[in-house]
């Protein structure tokens, strides 16, 4: 904020996961409690943060050809989630926890910054071509498979392809677009 003068924009893409597939009853509470602090406890820290900031900034406006000057808002937040937050495979079940926490807290937080002009939506996609998804095939050779049978289009995304949701999302186009999945 001391550099640029505001923050327009806050993509929450910092998660983690452990690469043990272990039943519920065998998951240790720390576990749970490492994954919780970033996954959700971290969203919800730097959000309420940012949201600070945001809400008491002034909204910024584009000129458009067809409509005329249009507002952006105050800012936009993204959240990223993940497919296992609409479904679910065994053996996740503190990762999957989180993510579902993050709709939820997506969906909170859109209804009360709405007024304010900051968008709050949350990206939620299949596996992505990261580390974590390599060193997922090495405890879990069986992923790709899983992969091809779960995804609709049969393969993990691309982060080039996640960005360009969190890109619009966060653009003019998206002005209208707040509380969704």
């Amino acid at each position: 904020v001391s550099e640029f003068g505001r923050v327009d924009y806050l993509v929450n893409c910092a998660g983690i996961d452990t690469t043990a597939l272990t039943p519920f009853p065998q998951t240790a509470l720390a576990d749970l409690d490492t994954i919780n602090s970033v996954n959700v406890r971290g969203v919800f820290t730097i959000s309420a943060a940012i949201a600070a900031i945001m809400t008491s900034q002034e909204p910024r406006t584009i000129e458009t050809k067809r409509f005329g000057s249009r507002s952006l808002g105050r800012g936009s937040i993204v959240n990223m989630a993940s497919a296992m937050s609409v479904r679910v495979i065994p053996h996740k079940t503190p990762y999957i926890m989180a993510k579902h926490a993050l709709l939820g807290f997506t969906k909170s937080a859109a209804m009360d910054l709405n007024k304010a002009g900051v968008r709050v939506n949350c990206v939620s996609p299949t596996w992505v071509q990261t580390p974590l998804l390599n060193e997922l095939r090495e405890t879990a050779p069986q992923i790709d498979q899983v992969i091809e049978r779960l995804c609709s289009i049969g393969r993990a995304a691309d982060p080039d392809e996640v960005a360009a949701a969190v890109l619009y999302l966060s653009g003019p186009g998206a002005t209208y677009v707040t509380g969704l999945t």
